[in-house]
């Protein structure tokens, strides 16, 4: 009977022993959970903060495409206004060169005309 008593005993003891040492390890547990969820609280403003960024950097990455587009139209607009202005003056100085070369002809003809009257 005294056997059997002090196995009790020591059957109660280990109980709450072990009783004790999982609620050592619940707390634990509970600590490090409570841990994961701040830290999952973090990561998810993290992730919107990084997502109104890049929100943010698309929309002026399309700004920049329509402006590049614009300066793009522009310079070729500008290009072709200017090989049109260059083709006119080249034009010009075509005619300007025939108007010297028949005015060299005239001069030398006059000049002619009064070596031959002197």
């Amino acid at each position: 009977m005294k056997t059997v008593i002090t196995a009790l005993v020591a059957l109660v003891i280990g109980a709450g022993g072990m009783y004790f040492y999982q609620q050592g390890s619940m707390k634990q547990l509970q600590t490090a959970a409570a841990g994961l969820e701040t830290q999952l609280t973090d990561a998810k403003t993290a992730v919107e903060a990084a997502t109104g960024e890049v929100t943010k950097l698309q929309e002026a990455g399309q700004s920049i495409a329509a402006e590049l587009a614009e300066a793009k139209s522009k310079a070729e607009t500008s290009a072709a206004e200017l090989a049109k202005a260059m083709e006119e003056k080249a034009q010009e100085v075509t005619g300007l060169e025939a108007k010297v070369t028949e005015l060299e002809a005239a001069l030398a003809a006059v000049k002619a005309r009064s070596a031959t009257a002197q």
